[in-house]
């Protein structure tokens, strides 16, 4: 089990329920948002939050989110990204795509309407995509009264209608985004809530990430130090030490790590979630798009396997088999997408590939498997999806039942 040094959350849930806004309030309060960009967001002599997120013209003249807006801060002495996420339903790929790389999810909720359909739309995405840490925040409660009532009816609704999803830890923080009740102080107006504010919860909150099948390096890159080769990328799960050996995935090689180097600097050992340099002295024939492991965690590399695929191109879902490219952590693929039962916005499938590709189940390790798939014309993304089984058996056979039932929540 480790933890992850950044904080990576996502804000989602209805259109107009005041996500632009809690999080410039957020950024503005923390001090992250520089003056000129202050100035920029006035309108009518005072300051418009949500404006301070908006990076698209569409988005400045429609007055909505359209893409995912990624903000990064430090406060506390903890580091912060942000992905400020579209509410519209239309725009709900953008959302999941955010999804897919986040830790938290911050729920809006709007105190005078409350939960509504894609408020719970967008959690259960947030969910199938391995969050499990979300944080309910009803906002606007200053058009409410501050109502300990309504807060509480909100969190009753909500609790209620995420009662199928399994395994998840849910935190319940009352705010007025306009007003900053809440968000980056705690509040007199409610004196009913004895939690903390929301950037309080947020710098003291520990994401545990579990790679249950260990050490994950997918390489990046190779470079030459001196005559020594250096594999570069993101460790996953786990620590490597100096002088540890590890395998390359899909052949009988391995080497052994002689230094290792992060953040410029040489250092002993490295953690999860770490952009690291591992140099050998063993001359080992390895790409970008291998996968380096420790033979006590083997990883899989098959040329066939089961995943679940959300369509960014709605379009796709109806065309039966796709020939496409599939894209894994640092690796490429021509691969041909046979799919199966629709499960809401996801849909099961079968990927079998060109040659063998390392994957992990994406509840092992969400690096080795989370994928996303790309015209082969256009060099666009057309899907996201997940590893769900290393076994194509399970299309076919009395297992497939318990695959579809792992999704039933949509």
């Amino acid at each position: 089990m480790n933890y992850r040094g950044t904080l990576h959350f996502l804000t989602c849930g209805h259109v107009d329920d005041g996500k632009s806004t809690l999080i410039g309030r957020l950024l503005y309060d923390v001090g992250a948002i520089p003056d000129d960009q202050a100035k920029g967001a006035m309108v009518d002599g005072a300051l418009d939050y949500s404006r301070l997120l908006d990076g698209l013209e569409d988005e400045r003249s429609q007055g909505i989110t359209i893409d995912a807006a990624y903000r990064y801060f430090r406060f506390a002495g903890r580091h912060f990204r942000i992905a400020d996420t579209p509410g519209h339903v239309q725009y709900v790929r953008n959302m999941a795509v955010a999804a897919a790389n986040s830790d938290v999810a911050l729920i809006l909720v709007d105190g005078a309407h409350g939960v509504r359909e894609q408020t719970i739309r967008h959690s259960k995405i947030a969910a199938f995509f391995g969050i499990r840490d979300f944080v309910v925040v009803a906002n606007k409660m200053d058009l409410v009264g501050y109502s300990h009532e309504r807060f509480k009816a909100i969190e009753d609704d909500y609790r209620t209608q995420m009662a199928d999803v399994p395994n998840i830890n849910l935190t319940f923080i009352p705010v007025s985004a306009i007003v900053g009740d809440n968000v980056f102080k705690k509040s007199s107006a409610m004196p009913w809530y004895k939690g903390e504010s929301l950037m309080g919860y947020l710098s003291k909150i520990q994401v545990q990430t579990t790679s249950l099948q260990g050490v994950r390096l997918p390489v990046q890159s190779v470079i030459r130090f001196d005559n020594r080769r250096g594999y570069q990328g993101m460790l996953n799960g786990g620590i490597v030490k100096n002088g540890d050996r590890l395998q390359v995935a899909g052949s009988t090689s391995s080497i052994t790590i002689s230094r290792i180097y992060h953040s410029g600097k040489q250092v002993e050992e490295v953690s999860g979630g770490q952009a690291v340099t591992l140099v050998t002295d063993d001359d080992v024939d390895i790409a970008r798009g291998n996968v380096l492991y420790p033979a006590s965690a083997p990883i899989c590399s098959s040329e066939s396997f089961v995943g679940s695929v959300l369509w960014l191109d709605p379009s796709f879902a109806s065309r039966g088999d796709v020939q496409c490219t599939l894209k894994i952590h640092n690796r490429e693929e021509q691969v041909e997408v046979r799919q199966g039962a629709v499960q809401g916005p996801i849909v099961d499938a079968c990927i079998y590939a060109a040659l063998p590709v390392p994957v992990d189940c994406y509840a092992h390790n969400r690096m080795t498997g989370l994928f996303l798939l790309i015209e082969h014309e256009t060099e666009r993304a057309i899907g996201v999806g997940t590893v769900r089984s290393l076994r194509v058996s399970d299309w076919h056979s009395s297992d497939t039942a318990q695959l579809k039932n792992s999704a039933s929540f949509f």
